[in-house]
């Protein structure tokens, strides 16, 4: 029988699946159909059991409080020297992205969050089997599906995006393997896809998360006999990509990450120099930008270039001032360090979500605003598996911790006695 328990279920995996297609939204506005399954999904829980009180657990105070001084700031400071409106709009972007969305991923038991991790994987396969098969086809369609020097974009619109989504995939994809929810072969397959869609991407910044990534998964479970076999698994890859790449490779991956590895120069790995530019420009900025920003949406403006800095922690610094990037700051160090600390006892799930968590810092460094949902999902999937297993672990000791009761009356004692 269809429940409304089911229903709110349903509608999370397919908010989560669909997170996997941002492209698929309302055009003038940043809302996907993603972001409308999640507000389906939040008015189930709604209906149903409630939000959590403590998605992040003890942590969930800290994680507010950053959340506040963040919001706060580029509110503060578009008042006064911006364009409010900018400001509502962001900052509704950043609540959705970082407070609603945990409050709809978090807060479930163990085998309820592994479900939506493996219905991630699976619109990760979907997503990424369909951007190859079209690519190879020909089709562009009405969107930039494939940029015009032939790199995958696929739904999320930017080979970058793209490539970042593949590359927080990897350590959730990972989990599900040595989890054991996820057969072997499912995984060669599965990498093999993420792979070649990869490398159609010709993303130099993607692929240095995905090695990120997994490097950071491997380290932080501390099994040698994994690290290895993943080392040895990147040594083949490297080998077969600059002894015969040439001959299978598109051109653009040649090109833009090929040419650079072989001649060491970075200035051949993409559009580096110009953000290299707009980065300097912003570290000018700062120094009037200590306690008020300029406000959101006003770097652009003020730019000699006329676009924004391809820097999120410069950005906030210069539109929010120092309190929004202390705010950005507290809550990529609880994704980071928090989990570590809660999830000790759960290495496996503790590695996977400070792998998402590095790779989500990285992003940071290559782009503006960090509130699309293909970059949060991941966060919140990884940061849900650590969660989820501490509850179900204190449930289990809890009833062994506490006392056997007293005997009480005098029928108690003749029944111990006897």
């Amino acid at each position: 029988m269809f429940t409304r328990v089911g229903l709110e279920r349903v509608l999370v995996s397919a908010a989560i699946f669909l997170s996997l297609f941002p492209s698929w939204r309302y055009r003038p506005v940043f809302f996907t159909a993603s972001d409308l399954a999640f507000c389906l999904s939040l008015l189930a829980i709604l209906l149903t059991r409630g939000l959590p009180r403590a998605p992040f657990g003890m942590l969930t105070p800290y994680w507010f409080a950053g959340f506040a001084l963040l919001v706060g700031a580029l509110f503060a400071s578009s008042l006064i020297n911006g364009e409010p409106t900018r400001a509502i709009i962001v900052g509704a972007q950043y609540f959705f992205s970082f407070i609603l969305l945990p409050l709809i991923v978090l807060g479930r038991d163990r085998e309820a969050t592994i479900s939506l991790v493996q219905v991630f994987a699976v619109g990760v396969f979907v997503a990424n089997l369909a951007s190859v098969v079209l690519y190879y086809s020909g089709y562009t369609g009405e969107f930039r599906f494939v940029t015009g020097n032939g790199r995958l974009a696929s739904f999320a619109e930017g080979p970058n995006g793209h490539a970042q989504m593949i590359a927080l995939a990897c350590p959730l994809v990972l989990y599900l393997w040595l989890a054991g929810r996820m057969a072997t072969y499912y995984l060669v397959a599965l990498l093999v896809i993420l792979l070649l869609s990869l490398v159609l991407t010709s993303s130099n910044n993607g692929i240095a998360m995905a090695v990120l990534g997994v490097s950071a998964f491997f380290v932080v479970l501390r099994n040698l006999r994994y690290l290895a076999r993943a080392a040895a698994g990147v040594a083949v890859c490297l080998v077969l990509i600059l002894v015969w790449g040439s001959y299978w490779l598109p051109a653009t991956f040649e090109q833009r990450v090929l040419g650079a590895v072989r001649s060491g120069s970075i200035e051949e790995a993409g559009s580096f120099h110009d953000r290299l530019v707009l980065m300097n420009e912003a570290l000018e900025m700062v120094d009037e930008t200590m306690l008020l920003g300029i406000g959101v949406d006003q770097y652009r403006l003020r730019s000699q270039y006329g676009a924004p800095v391809h820097n999120t922690y410069l950005l906030l610094w210069t539109e929010g001032g120092l309190p929004a990037l202390i705010g950005w700051a507290s809550l990529l160090l609880i994704a980071w360090f928090g989990v570590l600390y809660v999830g000790r006892r759960h290495r496996l799930e503790a590695a996977t979500a400070f792998a998402v968590a590095a790779m989500v810092t990285f992003i940071g460094f290559t782009t503006g605003h960090v509130y699309a949902r293909q970059s949060v999902v991941p966060l919140c999937l990884a940061m849900a598996l650590v969660f989820a297993s501490t509850a179900e672990a204190r449930a289990w000791i809890a009833p062994l911790a506490q006392p056997p009761p007293e005997p009480d009356g005098p029928a108690d004692r003749r029944s111990f006695a006897s």
